[in-house]
């Protein structure tokens, strides 16, 4: 195809319908072509097609937001021209589409729905920890039998070259931490995503590029003298419907009490780097965190970060049961922690009552007791 005046050739996943609509909508999720194989001529377009996908990749590479990098290709058939769809049987056998492509051993050369087997997606196989047997039994539809050799022999040619022995391939990239060390909270890498530009450097500097962007005043919110809502603050206030309720950030009181909110414990709760704590902690006059503070404080009031159940009802003393109704009165928090070992101590008070139950009873001697709960 590349031959013949194709700039980019792209398997699609399957060639055929899928035997069920469940099927089908996975694919959507992850996309119509698979990234796994793609043939891309030396051509003009060829190489603007390679940019524009390694630059899609560099920030939009997310399973929530794209499924990764497969979605992009979707678009590819509509940017250029000269993209040719290889729809061979023999290319791209893999576990989603082994239903529509049957294999058969004809005289040692192996055939896929009536065209030459060309190459095997081995996809999700780790050849250090499944033998051919397990990877198709829980990847496969029952019937694999006719083709496990292929996977066996497979598996015993990557044995063979002691494949196994060589050290694990070093990461292109690391992964950005929080000057604490800790990971960065996927609220705020989706935020960045959202509002910042793609950072080339050093970690500390794609850090404190985010810092500076997230900390920066949200335009969406009312601006009050003396109490900014930055970027970070305004998207956490929005993905939590418990804070939209509890804080109106467009008044000066609902804006400061969300303020301290977060200073308090809030941010640490939902284990946010203490570099994006400044804004509230200034406009409160409190000190600045350093850099490397822990994200996560030795003591936080967990009942500001929890959600309310159906029998709950959150009010100014605290939560409160919903008379007559069964259920959670609070749930959480959920905090994302890293590896390691950690070690919790809770304390917890129901507070007085608000009223007083009385129980008659009789003790052993049969004489009447009265109980106040």
């Amino acid at each position: 195809m590349l031959a013949h005046g194709a700039n980019l050739v792209m398997t699609p996943h399957i060639l055929h319908p899928a035997p069920d609509q469940d099927s089908e909508e996975a694919l959507l999720r992850s996309g119509s072509f698979n990234g796994g194989f793609l043939g891309v001529a030396p051509s003009s377009k060829g190489r603007e097609f390679v940019a524009w996908w390694a630059e899609r990749l560099r920030t939009g590479c997310t399973i929530d937001f794209t499924c990764g990098d497969q979605r992009w290709l979707d678009l590819v058939p509509s940017i250029w021209d000269g993209v040719a769809i290889l729809r061979h049987p023999g290319y791209n056998f893999a576990c989603w589409n082994a239903h529509q492509r049957p294999l058969s051993c004809h005289d040692g050369a192996w055939i896929a729905a009536g065209r030459p087997l060309r190459f095997v997606h081995y996809t999700k196989w780790n050849l250090r920890e499944q033998n051919s047997e397990q990877y198709l039994a829980t990847y496969f539809r029952p019937g694999y039998q006719s083709f496990a050799g292929l996977f066996a022999d497979y598996q015993n040619k990557v044995r063979t070259e002691d494949r196994f022995g060589e050290e694990g391939a070093r990461p292109i990239d690391s992964e950005v931490l929080a000057p604490s060390g800790k990971p960065v909270a996927n609220l705020v890498r989706s935020t960045y995503a959202k509002y910042g530009p793609t950072v080339d450097g050093t970690a500390d500097e794609v850090f404190a590029r985010a810092a500076a962007i997230l900390n920066a005043p949200s335009k969406d919110r009312a601006d009050l003298s003396d109490l900014p809502i930055s970027i970070l603050y305004d998207e956490i206030w929005q993905r939590h419907a418990d804070l939209r309720y509890r804080f109106d950030v467009d008044h000066a009181a609902g804006r400061l009490a969300y303020l301290r909110w977060l200073a308090d414990g809030g941010m640490a709760g939902l284990g946010i780097p203490a570099g994006f704590a400044a804004p509230a902690r200034s406009a409160l006059g409190m000190p600045e965190l350093s850099g490397t503070a822990d994200a996560l404080p030795a003591v936080v009031e967990w009942l500001q970060l929890m959600s309310v159940g159906p029998a709950g009802e959150r009010n100014r003393a605290g939560v409160s049961a919903t008379p007559g109704q069964a259920g959670h009165l609070v749930y959480g928090p959920y905090v994302k922690l890293g590896a390691g070992h950690y070690r919790v101590r809770v304390n917890w008070s129901a507070g007085r009552p608000l009223r007083a139950v009385r129980e008659q009873v009789a003790d052993c001697h049969g004489q009447e007791m009265i109980r106040v709960h």
